[in-house]
């Protein structure tokens, strides 16, 4: 498989408003890690990725892969970590680590049931702007090369790419 880096400088870029005005972005930590835990599965039931390529790895643990770097993300100090609400309701998530050069976005994603309404395009924008407001020059992600939908969002948000490794 191909895991596709992607990056964005936050001083050169251009910043479009979030338009799902009912969105809300909270910070989270270890004490919303239940929150977490209940939206990983579904986001990613039918992700495929790396680790589901591998005959050797049980598909099913997978997803408990992805619960366990979301629980190591929640408990590591200077990274940031993103509830998102749609009416009170948790949609999706963002987990990102940065320091005084760049942020990177960990993992994120939001319900199948929500998604197409431009949410994680939101989030990528609301993102941009914390980032950009807490002086942070860049921020990467990345993905795998098949996640077409994600890059068109990033493409569109700014990002370039900037990195690919064969996993």
């Amino acid at each position: 498989d191909t895991l596709v880096y992607y990056q964005v400088d936050l001083k050169k870029t251009f910043f479009h408003p979030v338009k799902n005005k009912d969105l809300l972005f909270v910070r989270s930590g270890n004490p919303e890690k239940q929150i977490f835990d209940r939206l990983i599965p579904e986001i990613f039931a039918n992700y495929t990725t790396h680790y589901f390529s591998n005959p050797k790895l049980d598909k099913k643990k997978i997803t408990d892969g992805y619960i366990e770097w979301v629980d190591i993300t929640l408990n590591s100090p200077g990274n940031l970590n993103l509830l998102v609400y749609l009416s009170d309701i948790p949609v999706g998530f963002m987990t990102s680590s940065y320091n005084k050069n760049f942020a990177e976005i960990i993992l994120n994603g939001i319900l199948p049931s929500y998604q197409a309404k431009g949410i994680y395009t939101d989030s990528i924008r609301y993102i941009k702007e914390l980032y950009s407001s807490l002086d942070i020059p860049t921020i990467k992600i990345s993905t795998q090369i098949q996640n077409f939908s994600v890059q068109k969002v990033w493409n569109k948000e700014g990002f370039s790419l900037n990195n690919a490794y064969v996993t």
